[in-house]
């Protein structure tokens, strides 16, 4: 395997197992991380999916629809904030049950009778808390609670480049206790 040496500039040939490689100007490198990154793209990602879980248009259609209904160009489109669906039935609110959280895409012990839309959230973390993801748990279980559903599967969730901020997504799902 070949890399470049972030000091020189040389092509340096090494193993491609090596974690360290030390090239002949004396400069030592771990091949697998590149210096220049700066982790913007990641950054970019993270909030691009931030604002989709807070509901609010990323494209670049918001500002052409915003000049085209008389908005000044230099003037910055305001994001729509769109506003979850209304159940047509009482939701339960959270304190009602214990969340039924899971990562997998079954609940042992639960039978599951519906799949709803999925929902996503963003939170800070907090690093204070003995469970620091847990405003985001909560408020995925609070919008997964609106929309009817019982349970979530297929949880994901992402952690911010600086370790601040959370983005969790799920599937909630209606679910009843298997006898037994």
């Amino acid at each position: 395997m070949t890399s470049n040496c972030p000091q020189c500039k040389k092509a340096v040939e090494h193993e491609d197992y090596m974690f360290e490689v030390r090239c002949d100007c004396g400069s030592r490198f771990n091949p697998f991380m590149d210096a220049s990154n700066t982790f913007e793209e990641g950054q970019a990602a993270l909030e691009e999916i931030a604002q989709f879980a807070l509901g609010q248009q990323t494209s670049e259609a918001p500002a052409a629809a915003h000049a085209a209904a008389g908005g000044s160009p230099s003037e910055p489109p305001v994001a729509e904030v769109r506003s979850a669906p209304t159940a047509a039935f009482t939701a339960r609110t959270v304190s009602d049950s214990e969340p039924i959280l899971t990562a997998g895409d079954s609940l042992p012990g639960y039978r599951i009778e519906n799949y709803l839309a999925p929902v996503s959230t963003s939170a800070d973390l907090d690093p204070n808390h003995n469970h620091p993801l847990k405003a985001g748990f909560d408020a995925l279980w609070a919008q997964a609670v609106a929309s009817g559903a019982t349970g979530i599967v297929a949880m994901r969730w992402v952690l911010s480049p600086d370790g601040t901020r959370v983005v969790l997504s799920g599937t909630p799902v209606v679910c009843t206790k298997e006898p037994g």
